[in-house]
């Protein structure tokens, strides 16, 4: 299994389960009246952060970046999938504040198992044989001067 068809399976229930939820409340009232267009929001947003979190753990990139923006971005879908839920359970408005620090919170501690304390800047300076800028010139400027040599050797 493909590590990008959890999180695009994920996606797609979410909006699957959704859309079928607000056809039941459409068709019989009655049994899914309670389901309005802020249940959508929560309940898609809710299935698209916690993909953005299966596809932030299963990344196999070395990018500590591209994890942190991934974690950061599942946050912000669950934060919102918490005001659609506070609105639509017509929480009173102090409740929203905690638990939008919650699911922040949530989100550092999520961040921290998955890049295991790592910096984002902790990427190739830390694997062996990493050369920094001026190796790499330095590096650079030899082999220009062993063509250079190699080219006139021929020439002669």
């Amino acid at each position: 299994m493909k590590r990008r068809f959890a999180f695009q399976l994920v996606a797609v229930i979410g909006l699957l389960v959704a859309a079928v939820l607000w056809i039941l409340a459409t068709v019989a009232p009655e049994a899914f009246g309670w389901f309005k267009l802020a249940t959508f929001v929560a309940v898609v947003t809710g299935f698209w952060g916690v993909a953005v979190l299966i596809d932030a753990t299963t990344d196999q990139s070395n990018s500590l970046s591209v994890k942190k923006a991934k974690i950061v971005g599942g946050a912000v879908l669950l934060i919102f999938c918490v005001l659609a839920i506070v609105w639509t359970a017509l929480l009173p408005a102090k409740i929203i504040l905690p638990l939008i620090m919650l699911v922040i919170a949530c989100a550092f501690m999520f961040s921290v198992f998955i890049l295991k304390g790592r910096k984002w800047d902790e990427g190739d300076n830390k694997k062996e044989g990493y050369k920094n800028y001026y190796q790499r010139k330095e590096e650079a400027a030899k082999k220009a001067a062993e063509l250079k040599e190699n080219k006139e050797q021929k020439g002669k």
